[in-house]
């Protein structure tokens, strides 16, 4: 085994891999943002500038304890900052649609109205269509609000 020295590049590019936190030997996995990002100051797509966007590279257990910090003596409130991103998502994308996705085809919702208004019972109906009566209840009074009573 030869003992060959490792060129600048190589030192450089082993040392960015390395949580910077001092004497941590455990590789970088995490960016943390020293400006939090809800802020709008900066973006996580952003290179890293040392005054606009400073960023650390540090390992998950230094990450977790940074946070720690924060909580306790930086006036870091974890809940507010979740909240103001999504009020920053949400006034990105006003169109965006939020919260589970539909598991009922619009085909589904056309076929309960549909054999509702042949007077068939709610149970029957989720069974014909194969969904469950709580679905069809929601369904009626949604589309249909006059069908779910009669």
């Amino acid at each position: 085994m030869t003992n060959r020295k490792m060129t600048l590049e190589e030192r450089v590019s082993a040392l960015e891999k390395l949580c910077v936190v001092g004497g941590c030997d455990k590789e970088a996995t995490k960016e943390h943002h020293i400006i939090p990002v809800v802020s709008g100051v900066v973006t996580r797509e952003q290179p890293f500038d040392p005054t606009n966007n400073p960023k650390l590279d540090i390992c998950d257990e230094h990450h977790d304890m940074i946070h720690e910090v924060e909580k306790d003596y930086g006036g870091y409130s974890h809940r507010t900052l979740i909240k103001a991103g999504i009020e920053k998502a949400r006034n990105k994308d006003p169109m965006r649609r939020w919260g589970r996705k539909k598991t009922i085809t619009d085909e589904q919702e056309t076929n309960v109205v549909q054999l509702r208004k042949s007077g068939l019972s709610i149970r029957k109906i989720s069974s014909e269509v194969g969904i469950s009566t709580g679905s069809v209840h929601r369904i009626l009074k949604i589309v249909q609000p006059e069908l779910f009573f009669s």
